[in-house]
């Protein structure tokens, strides 16, 4: 494709109704019929379902024919269902209603309805025909509203059965659609018009029947260049500017899948693509989306246009290309392989989030956090052990747990599929460069030959040189889970939102906020100070993800989060940050949950603000930095009892010592280190959070070099808010909260006789978690982590 030129790129407003040409590479059928064909339609009116059909065929063969009707297209069926009554009668004598329960039709591929009559010798029929729009003939069904309407065309076309030998064939003869709209709606199709602008013109019996009208109240939207143009509708009344910057998303979106394979889907030059927004209030609720023919795309979202709708509209023009190739079954199929074929089911979700990632709409977290989700919605899927995905796909239509299913196994099934592709030959090829290569040869708008599996697997081990079989049948048939296991990015723990807490004196504090099931909001903090939550969020986000929403905060100073400038850490910053975070996040009151340091924000949280603490949940949290301090030194002196070494002659002189200043607290801190009194292993701990550092930063949650741990916070707030003199303890008051304290039994420094007095102030459960020391969700996570869990459980 040629270079785009800036200034032949724009994206403008529309003011006629839009009729594009469909591109079609030559078919090497013989032409299927020279007769001609003037269908109108007319609207009852806004707001009504009904439509008057009335058709005249010319050319055509006197002596009997059958005249017929689709019931079944693109995996829908039942479309005739709609039709309320048909006249037909020929161009010198009377209409005759006709038989709506005629006798099966034999000798067609097609599962049709038929009328059988007798063509004069004038060659001239017409007939006319009732269609009320009330079946669901479409993921983005037909219907009419108070302002627009979107008819799709599979259910209203009768045709001569000739015409159904060859729909991929050009038509001989002229078939024109007229449209009488309700007060002059403009009219929009995805076929050429005639010169005159009166009537569409599809060219194929395939064209005339997969595709959609839109009437009334949209504003079109244009994306240009000498090879590649994109239409997109939206429904009026949406802001302009807002209309615009999303019409431009989606455009691009198009544009960028054109530049994928460099040619139509047809393999023309030109690719002429259309997408039409539904937001109607008539329409279902839920999203869905379609590909037709092979420039038309449906898309149906909320009045928002939320961004999850760039992806549909994306995936759907993959479809174009990839189910254009890969049709492995007829559009007039209910087989559920037509609309996207299973062998390559997964394959356009996947390539479009591959898209986005690589153009950077999207950011690395936000696609894997996606993957993740897709990766928990299949193994918590009940049917996972009951069907394989190809079983699934064949009932999905009309149960939305079999469409997720499908949705997030194939997705899943094709990242694994592009992963053992680039490993097989050493990332040469992808699974980008299988889909052009699959265009390339097995085109069917170009051939009309439908692909077959033996095929495209036949192409995989050309360019592999390997045996793709198994591996795919395996991927598609197979029961129970995907082994995911060499995929690091979704073998970890969930990650959640990243979120950014504005502070008024003008810092930006970081959070992952991961949202639970149950709406009952918690918020994490860290062991330090400076010390980022990442390790306890990499072991416990998961489980206790279905028992609160957890902000897991990276304080001022820690993690992603700014610090103030030099000595300016204070702990009122600290608690306000807190209540600020508790404001954000929505909720009228929050579980605090803290380890260490972050305990002791969180009681001096509970100090100032007890109304608005919903529980406590407190892992070996330092209660008093005097009374803390005064318990180090007695177990110090216990430690070296009967000692005369070096160790011993330094407990001894700094015991004896009124520990009021950093200096002297640092060299309690690294005895305590020396002699083991916390009882974890401290390099196993920092182990751990290297190891969650490595996976927050494989997946792009962490930038690369961030500091896990700030020592310049503690003396700051040693010197500047007192630390070592001030007694918390001694401030607390019962705050009508239940409160749980933890602490690992082989922690002799917050230990239980250091707890005692806030158990006993608090009036809170304590538990000693065995086999544990100081980092006791390290040391013992299982157990600490039921404790949790019974605790909330307790108290709901």
């Amino acid at each position: 494709m040629s270079r785009i030129k800036a200034g032949l790129v724009r994206l403008i407003l529309v003011s006629f109704a839009l009729c594009p040409s469909s591109i079609f590479a030559g078919c090497a059928s013989e032409p299927v019929s020279e007769a001609s064909a003037l269908y109108t339609i007319a609207l009852a009116g806004p707001g009504r379902q009904d439509l008057t059909i009335q058709a005249r065929f010319t050319g055509m063969t006197p002596g009997p024919t059958d005249l017929v009707m689709l019931r079944q297209w693109a995996g829908c069926a039942g479309l005739d269902a709609q039709l309320s009554w048909m006249r037909v009668g020929a161009s010198n004598g009377p209409d005759t209603t006709v038989n709506l329960s005629p006798a099966p039709l034999s000798g067609l591929e097609q599962d049709v309805v038929h009328w059988s009559v007798t063509v004069p010798k004038g060659g001239v029929v017409q007939i006319e025909y009732h269609v009320e729009l009330s079946g669901r003939d479409g993921e983005v069904p037909s219907w009419v509203g108070a302002e627009r309407a979107l008819l799709l065309t599979r259910s209203l076309f009768v045709v001569p059965v000739s015409w159904l030998s060859q729909p991929r064939a050009p038509l001989q003869g002229l078939v024109r659609v007229q449209l009488s709209s309700p007060a002059g709606w403009p009219v929009y199709a995805p076929w050429p018009s005639s010169a005159d602008g009166t009537a569409f013109l599809p060219t194929t019996v395939e064209d005339l029947f997969d595709a959609a009208i839109a009437l009334g109240g949209y504003e079109a939207f244009e994306l240009r260049d000498e090879a590649f143009r994109a239409r997109v509708l939206l429904p009026r009344g949406i802001e302009g500017d807002y209309a615009l910057r999303r019409a431009t998303d989606l455009a691009q979106g198009m544009l960028s899948v054109y530049r994928l394979f460099g040619v139509a889907p047809g393999l023309g030059t030109n690719a002429d693509l259309l997408a039409i927004v539904v937001t109607d209030d008539l329409a279902p609720g839920q999203a869905a989306s379609a590909a037709l023919a092979d420039n038309l795309i449906l898309a149906q979202a909320r009045a928002t246009l939320p961004p999850s709708l760039d992806e549909m509209v994306m995936r759907e023009a993959l479809r174009l290309w990839i189910a254009g190739a890969v049709r492995t079954a007829p559009r007039w199929t209910t087989d559920p392989d037509a609309r996207e074929p299973l062998l390559t089911c997964g394959w356009a979700e996947y390539l479009a989030w591959q898209i986005r990632l690589s153009a950077g709409r999207l950011s690395p977290l936000q696609y894997w956090d996606h993957m993740r989700q897709a990766a928990s919605a299949v193994a918590q899927s009940p049917v996972l052990d009951k069907l394989s995905l190809a079983d699934a796909t064949k009932w999905m239509r009309d149960d939305p747990v079999l469409a997720r299913f499908v949705r997030d196994k194939g997705h899943l099934g094709a990242l694994l599929l592009d992963q053992r592709l680039r490993a097989d030959t050493g990332g040469k090829i992808d699974l980008a460069y299988v889909v052009r290569r699959i265009h390339q040869k097995h085109n069917y708008y170009a051939t009309g030959a439908l692909a077959t599996r033996e095929e495209v697997l036949g192409l995989l081990s050309e360019l592999t040189g390997r045996d793709y079989s198994d591996f795919y049948t395996t991927l598609t048939h197979g029961l129970g889970p995907l082994d995911l296991s060499n995929t690091m990015e979704l073998s970890g723990p969930p990650v959640g939102e990243t979120r950014v807490l504005s502070t008024p004196d003008g810092l930006r504090l970081f959070y992952q906020w991961l949202d639970g099931p149950t709406g009952r909001a918690a918020i994490y903090l860290g062991g330090g100070p400076g010390r980022a939550p990442y390790d306890l969020m990499y072991l416990m986000a998961q489980p206790l993800q279905q028992y609160l929403d957890v902000a897991y905060l990276e304080q001022r100073g820690s993690g992603r989060s700014d610090g103030p400038g030099q000595g300016a850490y204070s702990m009122d910053a600290y608690i306000n940050d807190i209540e600020l975070l508790r404001q954000q996040i929505g909720a009228a009151k929050v579980v605090l949950m803290g380890h260490a340091w972050g305990g002791y924000c969180a009681l001096s949280y509970a100090l100032r603000y007890p109304e608005r603490v919903d529980a406590l949940i407190l892992l070996a949290p330092i209660p008093s930095f005097p009374r803390m301090v005064q318990a180090a030194q007695q177990v110090l002196v216990g430690q070296v009892s009967g000692q005369e070494s070096e160790l011993a002659l330094q407990v001894r002189e700094l015991s004896g010592r009124n520990i009021d200043a950093y200096a002297d607290l640092e060299a309690l801190l690294r005895l305590l280190e020396r002699t083991k009194a916390y009882g974890s292993n401290l390099d196993a701990a920092q182990d751990v959070l290297s190891q969650a550092y490595a996976y927050y930063k494989k997946i792009a949650l962490l930038p690369e070099g961030l500091p896990l741990n700030n020592e310049e916070i503690l003396p700051v707030l040693v010197a500047r808010d007192g630390l070592l003199r001030y007694d918390l303890l001694a401030e607390l008051a019962p705050g009508g909260y239940p409160t749980l304290l933890l602490s690992g039994g082989m922690d002799h420094v917050i230990s239980r006789d250091l707890l005692d007095g806030l158990r006993q102030k608090l009036g809170a459960e304590f538990r000693e978690i065995p086999g544990a020391g100081h980092y006791l969700y390290l040391d013992n996570p299982n157990v600490t982590l039921a404790e949790i869990i019974s605790f909330l459980e307790a108290h709901p």
